[in-house]
C-alpha cells in the first residue's frame, strides 16, 4: 500500500465563507492524499475496518479519522474493486448517525465523505441508501456549518446522481413543513432539471410537476425563486411538458417565470459514467492485478468495449466488471485458466522441437520416432486449437444474438440488463435487437408478479422515449397491455401504466390510437385515455369513425359517479362542437333506450345540444311475439329508402336481429332475414349482427348460419373482417368466443402469408389474452389458431411463439406436429 500525492487546494481570501464551503463540497476529498490498494483482499479488509470504526458508539475523533481514511482510499482507486463497492451500503448507519450528530466537525466530515461518494459513484450511489431524508432535519440547525454541510451534501447528491430513488427523496423533501427544507428541495429540483437527462426522471414526472407547482405558490420568496428557476429549466429538458405545465399556471406566475434571470447551466447533461475513475489522480494507471477475474478474448464480455479506438490513456484502466458483464458469461475462471495452460503447453512443445532437431542425426531410432510423433502431435494440437477457436467464435456469436432473449424465470435479469444499458447511456447498443426486446418488455409488463410488472413498465416508459418506431408494429399490443395493467395491476403498476398511456400521443398518430380503442372493455382508464386523446391537437374530427369511437367509449365508460360522467359528457360535447353531422349520425344508430341514456348523460352539462329524433321508427324485437316482430323488421328492411333513412335504421335493425338470433324461438327465421339483408343491403355494419350469426355456427341452425358466414368471408376485406372478429373472440359468451376463434382459424387457412403478415398486430394481442382463458375449450381453439398461423407464416412465427410461456409453446409444438403429420 502506498500513498498518492495530490495537488493542494487553495482558497482566495476574498471569498465569503458561503463560497468557501460551497467550493469545499464541490471538490470534496480532493485535498486528501490517496492511499493505493493492490489486492481485492486488501480492499475487503479496508472496507470492513471502515464499517467498524465509522459506526455509532466509537469516539468521534476516531470516526473522523476513519472517514478521512475512507476518502483517501477512494482517491487511491478503491472503487475499482467490487468487494469494496458492494459493502459501501454497510456504511449507511454510521454515516447518517454522524451527520445527525451535534458535533460540527463530525457532521462536516461525514457530509464531505458522502459528497465524495456521490460524485465518484454517480448513479450507482443510490445503492448506498437514502441519505437525503436523514440529512434533511439538520437543514434547520442553528449552527451554520452543520446546516450548510447537510445542504451542500444534498445538492451534491442531486447534481451527480441521476437516479429515480434520489429524485423521489428530493420530491418527498418538498413536502416538508420547514422553510429551510423546502428551500433546499427547491434548489435541488433546479439542479436536477438543469443537469439530469430526461430519461433519468422516468415515471416521476407527475409527482415532480405537482411538487414544483406547490413550490411556485410557497410563502417563502427564496423557495419561489428556485422554483421559478426549475420551471425555466423545464423548458429545456422537456418543451412539451413545460407547455402543459405552464398552461395550468396563472398569468402572474407565468410572467414571473419568464422574467426570471436565466441561470440555467448550458453544460452537457449529467451522463452515467461508463467506468468509475478515482478523484485524486484521473490519469493514474492501475495494475492488472486489480482484476478479480481473468480477461477474456470475447469482446462482448470485455468491459473495455466502451473505450474508443485510439484512446490509449483510457485503455490503461482496468474496469470493474459490472453486473451486466457477469450475466453475459457462463464460463468459469478455472476453464479459462485451463485453456491458457493448454496454449502454454503448445508453445513449450514448439520450443522443444529445436532441441530434438539438433540431436537428430546422433540419436537412436526411438529419438527420431519421438521427434516425428511430437511434430505430428503439435500439428494436431494446433489444428484442434484452431478448430476449437472457430467453434467458440460461433458459440459466442450465437450467445450475442440470444443475449436479449427472455427466459422463463429470468424476467428480473432481462429487465435489469435493458435498464442498465439505458442508464449507462449505451442505448444505441440496443437498437439492432429492439424487435426482440420490444416484445420481451411487453411480456414482462403482463407478468402477474407485481415487482416484475412495475419494473418492466418503468423500462417500457424509458425505451418508448428512445425507440418509439420499434413499438409501432405492435402498437395494438402496447395499448392492450397498458390498459390491462391500468385495470388489473398493483397500485404502482397502475400509476406507471397510466403515465405511459398519457404520453403515447407524443410518439404515435392520435387518430390511430383512437381507432385502436374501438373494441376495448369499458373502464375508467379507458375513459381517461380517450379523454386525453380527444383533447390532442391532431385529432381528425372530420373522420366519422374517429368521432364514433370517441362517443362510443364515452357512453359505455360513464359510470355512476359525477367525475366520470363529467369527463364522458365533455368528450361528447367536443365531438358535437367539431362535427355535428357525425354526432347526429351516431345518435341515429341508437335505439330508444340508448338514446335516452345518452341524453341523460349530456343534458346536465350541455343543455343547448339538441338530439334529433330518428328518421324512421324501427320495431323492437319481442320474445312473446317473436315471429310478428321479425316480420315487421323485415318490412322496414325491404321498404326503407337508400340514404339517410336506411343508414339511420341499419344499426338498430341489426341490433334487433342480433338479439333475435340468440333466443330460443324463431331463430331460423331471424337467421334467414339476416342472410337476405346482407344480400340485399350489403355488408356495412355487419359486425352488429355477427355475434348472433356466429352463435349458431354449430348446432341446429348451423347450415343457415354457414351461408351468411361464407358470404361475409368472400365479401368483406380481410383487415376489416379480422378487426371485427377480435371483440367477439374476447366475448364473455364462451360459445361466441370459441366459434369466432374457429372461424378465424378457417379464414387464416384460406389466405397467403403476404396477406396475413401485415395483420399480425391485430391477431396476436387477442390470442395472447385468450390463451390465458379459464375455459379449456377457448385455450384449445387459440392453440389451433396459433398452429394455423405457424403453417401459413413459417419461421416468421417464431418471434411470436417465443413470447409465450414454456407450457404454451410446448402445447403449440405438439399440435403443430400432429397437424404436419409428424
Amino acid at each position: 500500500m502506498r500513498k498518492v500525492g495530490v495537488t493542494s487546494r487553495s482558497t482566495p481570501q476574498g471569498d465569503s465563507s458561503q463560497q468557501q464551503i460551497e467550493r469545499l463540497f464541490a471538490t470534496a476529498g480532493v485535498d486528501v492524499e490517496g492511499i493505493e490498494i493492490s489486492t481485492p483482499g486488501e480492499a475487503l479488509s479496508e472496507i470492513e475496518d471502515l464499517i467498524q470504526k465509522i459506526q455509532n458508539g466509537n469516539e468521534w475523533d476516531d470516526q473522523v479519522s476513519a472517514m478521512r481514511r475512507g476518502m483517501a482510499l477512494i482517491n487511491g482507486g478503491a472503487l475499482e474493486y467490487d468487494c469494496f463497492v458492494k459493502n459501501l451500503s454497510r456504511l449507511y448507519d454510521g454515516l447518517t448517525s454522524a451527520a445527525s450528530n451535534m458535533r460540527s466537525a463530525l457532521v462536516k466530515t461525514s457530509c464531505l465523505f458522502i459528497s465524495q461518494l456521490a460524485r465518484e459513484l454517480g448513479q450507482q450511489f443510490e445503492m448506498c441508501g437514502d441519505y437525503i431524508t436523514p440529512l434533511s432535519p439538520q437543514l434547520s440547525n442553528g449552527t451554520q456549518i452543520v446546516a450548510n454541510s447537510c445542504k451542500y451534501a444534498i445538492l451534491t447528491i442531486s447534481r451527480h446522481c441521476p437516479a429515480r430513488r434520489i429524485l423521489a427523496s428530493v420530491i418527498d423533501l418538498t413536502l416538508s413543513r420547514g422553510a429551510s427544507q423546502k428551500a433546499v428541495a427547491a434548489e435541488a429540483l433546479s439542479v436536477i432539471l438543469s443537469t439530469w437527462p430526461p430519461e433519468a426522471i422516468g415515471t416521476n414526472w407527475p409527482r415532480l410537476l405537482v411538487s414544483l407547482q406547490k413550490l411556485l405558490n410557497d410563502a417563502s420568496p427564496n423557495v419561489r425563486v428556485f422554483a421559478r428557476r426549475s420551471a425555466k429549466a423545464l423548458q429545456f429538458i422537456s418543451p412539451q411538458k413545460s407547455r402543459e405545465f405552464l398552461a395550468k399556471l396563472d398569468q402572474r406566475t407565468k410572467k414571473a417565470i419568464s422574467e426570471e434571470v436565466d441561470t440555467i447551466n448550458r453544460e452537457p447533461k449529467v451522463e452515467i459514467p461508463k467506468r468509475r475513475a478515482p478523484s485524486a489522480q484521473p490519469a493514474r494507471k492501475f495494475k492488472s492485478v486489480k482484476q478479480t477475474k481473468k480477461d477474456s478474448d470475447d469482446q462482448i464480455r470485455s468491459p473495455n468495449r466502451y473505450i474508443k479506438d485510439g484512446d490509449e490513456d483510457e485503455e490503461n484502466y482496468r474496469i470493474k466488471e459490472t453486473r451486466r458483464d457477469n450475466i453475459r458469461t457462463n464460463k468459469n475462471v478455472n476453464n479459462r485458466e485451463s485453456n491458457n495452460n493448454f496454449n502454454e503447453n503448445i508453445r513449450e512443445n514448439g520450443k522443444g522441437n529445436n532441441n530434438y532437431n539438433v540431436n537428430y542425426n546422433h540419436g537412436s531410432n526411438k529419438d527420431s520416432m519421438r521427434v516425428r510423433n511430437i511434430k505430428k502431435d503439435n500439428l494436431k494440437t494446433r489444428e484442434f486449437a484452431k478448430e476449437k477457436g472457430n467453434v467458440n467464435s460461433i458459440k459466442e456469436k450465437k450467445k450475442e444474438e440470444n443475449y436479449f432473449a427472455l427466459y422463463e424465470g429470468q424476467e428480473r435479469v432481462f429487465i435489469g440488463i435493458v435498464k442498465e444499458y439505458i442508464d449507462d447511456g449505451n442505448s444505441k447498443e440496443l437498437s439492432p435487437h429492439m424487435k426482440e426486446i420490444a416484445l420481451n418488455i411487453l411480456k414482462c409488463c403482463s407478468n402477474e408478479t407485481p415487482a416484475i410488472s412495475v419494473s418492466a413498465l418503468a423500462v417500457l416508459h424509458d425505451v418508448l422515449l428512445l425507440f418509439p418506431k420499434h413499438f409501432e408494429p405492435n402498437l395494438p399490443l402496447v395499448v392492450n397491455v397498458l390498459l390491462d395493467r391500468a385495470i388489473h395491476g398493483c397500485p404502482r403498476a397502475v400509476s406507471n401504466a397510466e403515465i405511459i398511456l398519457q404520453e403515447l400521443p407524443q410518439h404515435y398518430d392520435v387518430n390511430e390510437l383512437i381507432k385502436l380503442l374501438e373494441n376495448q372493455h369499458p373502464s375508467s382508464s379507458l375513459l381517461h385515455f380517450s379523454a386525453n386523446l380527444a383533447e390532442q391537437n391532431g385529432v381528425d374530427y372530420e373522420d366519422q369513425s374517429v368521432c364514433f369511437c370517441l362517443m362510443s367509449n364515452a357512453a359505455k365508460c360513464a359510470e355512476n359517479n359525477i367525475k366520470s360522467q363529467q369527463i364522458a359528457a365533455r368528450m361528447i360535447g367536443r365531438v358535437f362542437a367539431e362535427n355535428e353531422d357525425a354526432f347526429n349520425a351516431y345518435t341515429d344508430t341508437l335505439n330508444s333506450s340508448e338514446l335516452f341514456a345518452l341524453q341523460a348523460l349530456v343534458k346536465p352539462y350541455f343543455p343547448t345540444i339538441e338530439f334529433q329524433q330518428p328518421v324512421i321508427d324501427v320495431p323492437q324485437y319481442n320474445t312473446k311475439s317473436a315471429r310478428a316482430s321479425l316480420y315487421e323488421i323485415q318490412k322496414v328492411i325491404e321498404t326503407a329508402d337508400e340514404g339517410r333513412e336506411w343508414n339511420s335504421a341499419r344499426p338498430r335493425i341489426y341490433s334487433e336481429l342480433n338479439q333475435a338470433m340468440m333466443q330460443k324461438s324463431e331463430v331460423d327465421t331471424a337467421l334467414i332475414i339476416a342472410q337476405k339483408t346482407l344480400h340485399l343491403r350489403g355488408f356495412e355494419d355487419f359486425e352488429r349482427m355477427f355475434p348472433g350469426i356466429i352463435f349458431n355456427a354449430r348446432g341446429q341452425y348451423s347450415r343457415i348460419a354457414e351461408i351468411s358466414l361464407t358470404m361475409i368471408l368472400h365479401s368483406v376485406d380481410l383487415e376489416s373482417l379480422l378487426r371485427a372478429l377480435q371483440s367477439n373472440i374476447k366475448s364473455e359468451n364462451i360459445i361466441i368466443a370459441k366459434n369466432t376463434l374457429d372461424y378465424q382459424t378457417k379464414i387464416i387457412s384460406t389466405v397467403s402469408k403476404l396477406a396475413v403478415k401485415p395483420l399480425m398486430s391485430i391477431l396476436i394481442p387477442t390470442l395472447v389474452e385468450t390463451l390465458k382463458s379459464k375455459a379449456p375449450e377457448i385455450r384449445k381453439a387459440t392453440v389451433l389458431c396459433y398452429v394455423e398461423l405457424c403453417v401459413v407464416m413459417g419461421s416468421e412465427m417464431d418471434q411470436y411463439i417465443k413470447q409465450l410461456e414454456k407450457p404454451q409453446q410446448k402445447l403449440i409444438t405438439i399440435f403443430l406436429a400432429r397437424r404436419s403429420g409428424k
